[in-house]
């Protein structure tokens, strides 16, 4: 970390133990800025290390103590921007004291509590925050980096305890500023200027077959409802945006929290989506789903993954299958549009399972006609606790980088051609079939460019294939589908 100094006194290090509050600083360098503001010359800096070493200021002829080289420590590169001296003056008056105490006492922000005193901005690169001299430093200290996975001197894989969680809302916004916004503002369903925006990270459930709850470790943290209002109301005064794709994991979590963001979002007339889960809006009063639709919310995703009881405990869902048809049924009282997401190729039985979900899919749409279903195909993502379907040890995952970038595995991670042992060729083609036929069938309202007498001719080629569940080989509607070029949002997004 760099600052400017107001003395002529060397400051030394005095390793005090590796801290390990998660509030661990990681803030940006703007030495020169701050140097040339206070007059400063770089001999008169103060140098810190990370948040895991203690600073005790010493007299200029002073030496490190012994056995103390900084090149040895886990360092971060900062800047205190507008307090560099008063910062420094603080270490100095105070002298041996934990890092991170001394800055919740002057306000840096991130490090105390909800103290904006200084506002730090984000290093450029995380690589670039942490420099880690691979070389000096000894292995052992890397245990007590919280969130950290290595490997020992004996080559073997240590995973140290998990970093707690943050809400984004503990960070200072985005500096889109910094971004030409032009190529990130798109038109969409929502809306001909829609952004993108992430207001919690993590999901509280433990469904184990999601990858999400690999890295939040089945926790949520969401921001307040006036900071999401706040930003997104500053993103339409300054780029003119009107509509939002929210990517959190799970935008719902509690009722309260969603209401008033609704009537906060409401004053912004942005049309946006979100995900969430069934029985979470299933619960919600009908007041709080009307505020939703007036706020703007327009279609939810909801990942309802089967409609079978067994399968869906298999999975540690949460979630029963009369649940998942109350709602399809209710939230169209209040013209807000569900997208279904299933889940086809259980692992146990594929092509029983491809029959069932089929059927429940048919039983879904003539509850809600306008409910948007999206096929998926079981691919799994390792889990700490063992892989739903118990599949471990049937797929050998690529041992490098640059395998994982290669064709197989990239269609393996999009599910379009998994190569899955337990999914034979002809169940998978059936489940591409009806996919086909459905999304003639009903196609999506999120395609915008599809003309209306396209619409009408997929409709009429495959109205008579559902109706009496003819699905093979639909090699006309497949021949339609390219020349209209029908949007496909299980690939392409909004």
């Amino acid at each position: 970390m760099a600052a400017g100094y107001s003395s002529d006194e060397a400051v030394s290090y005095d390793a005090h133990g590796w801290h390990r509050d998660q509030r661990g600083l990681c803030l940006r360098k703007r030495q020169a800025d701050i140097l040339e503001r206070q007059g400063k010359s770089e001999a008169g800096r103060i140098s810190l290390g990370d948040d895991l070493v203690a600073i005790k200021p010493v007299g200029a002829p002073a030496k490190h103590r012994a056995g103390e080289d900084l090149d040895e420590k886990l360092r971060v590169e900062s800047t205190l921007a507008e307090q560099g001296d008063r910062f420094a003056q603080h270490f100095q008056r105070r002298g041996h004291h934990h890092v991170s105490e001394q800055l919740d006492e002057i306000g840096v922000a991130g490090i105390g509590a909800d103290d904006e005193g200084l506002l730090p901005e984000m290093a450029d690169e995380w690589p670039a925050a942490l420099d880690v001299d691979r070389h000096t430093m000894n292995r052992a200290r890397f245990k007590s980096i919280r969130g950290l996975s290595f490997k020992d001197d004996f080559g073997l894989t240590v995973h140290n305890a998990d970093r707690p969680l943050r809400s984004p809302g503990d960070f200072p916004a985005m500096p889109y500023h910094r971004l030409d916004p032009k190529p990130y503002l798109r038109p969409t369903f929502l809306g001909s200027r829609t952004t993108v925006y992430q207001a919690s990270i993590g999901c509280p459930y433990q469904c184990n077959f999601c990858g999400v709850v690999g890295f939040s470790g089945s926790r949520e943290k969401i921001e307040p409802p006036e900071r999401t209002a706040a930003v997104l109301a500053q993103l339409k005064s300054d780029y003119g945006i009107n509509a939002v794709q929210f990517y959190d994991n799970n935008f719902f979590l509690r009722e309260d929290h969603t209401r008033e963001l609704a009537e906060r979002m409401a004053p912004l007339k942005m049309q946006w989506w979100c995900e969430g889960r069934v029985d979470t809006v299933l619960s919600y009063s009908d007041e709080t789903l009307r505020k939703l639709r007036q706020s703007g919310c327009v279609m939810i995703f909801f990942g309802v993954e089967s409609g079978s009881d067994e399968i869906l405990r298999g999975m540690k869902k949460q979630l029963k299958s009369e649940q998942i048809l109350a709602l399809a049924k209710r939230i169209r009282e209040f013209d807000i549009v569900p997208e279904y997401s299933f889940i086809f190729g259980n692992p146990d039985d594929a092509e029983r399972d491809t029959r069932e979900t089929i059927r429940f899919i048919r039983k879904v749409k003539q509850i809600n006609p306008e409910i948007e279903i999206v096929v998926q195909t079981y691919v799994p993502t390792p889990q700490r606790d063992g892989t739903y379907g118990k599949v471990d040890g049937k797929i050998q995952y690529p041992a490098t980088l640059e395998e994982w970038a290669t064709d197989r595995w990239y269609n393996f991670t999009i599910r379009t051609d998994p190569q899955l042992p337990w999914l034979p060729r002809r169940i998978k083609r059936r489940i591409d079939d009806f996919e086909t036929v459905m999304r003639s069938r009903w196609p999506t309202i999120q395609d915008m460019r599809l003309p209306g007498w396209g619409r009408v001719m997929l409709q009429s080629l495959s109205s008579w294939r559902y109706a009496l569940g003819v699905y093979d080989y639909p090699i006309e509607l497949e021949w339609a589908q390219k020349m209209i070029k029908l949007r496909q949002p299980r690939f392409e997004s909004l």
